[in-house]
């Protein structure tokens, strides 16, 4: 019988992978869309060892990959969580600008909210666990 904890990924190491050859993530880019670089902007001295340590789970569980050189880059974003530990954000605005739209957009909470208000099971999926499933295209990491 299943756990209650089975269903939930707690460290990153607990994430399950869509095998790439199913699905990956590709990245539409416009016509004519020029890279961007971001200029670098300075991080407070006192978060590095928390930042290290953060990219270091990272890296081993595989979420993120090393690379060179790249023709886009965005600064990174340290936020606290409550519990004093961090969250490591990118916000890829001017990538979002260059790529092309969906015609479906995600609904709104609340249109969702009130679809499965009286249901009797509810599941919470995060973006946490969501984005980090499916691989990106080589073409596009």
């Amino acid at each position: 019988m299943r756990q209650f904890t089975d269903f939930f990924a707690w460290e990153y190491n607990d994430l399950k992978k869509v095998d790439k050859n199913v699905i990956q993530h590709k990245i539409p880019l416009e016509k004519d869309t020029v890279s961007f670089k971001q200029k670098l902007r300075p991080m407070n001295p006192l978060l590095f060892p928390l930042v290290k340590k953060e990219i270091k789970k990272l890296l081993d569980a595989k979420i993120i990959v090393l690379l060179k050189y790249s023709k886009w880059v965005e600064n990174l974003v340290v936020v606290r969580k409550k519990n004093g530990e961090i969250r490591l954000c990118i916000y890829f605005r001017n990538l979002n600008k260059c790529s092309k739209k969906d015609n479906y957009p995600v609904p709104k909470m609340e249109h969702l909210l009130q679809q499965v208000s009286g249901a009797k099971l509810m599941s919470f999926i995060d973006g946490f666990s969501g984005f980090n499933q499916i691989v990106v295209h080589p073409d596009d990491q």
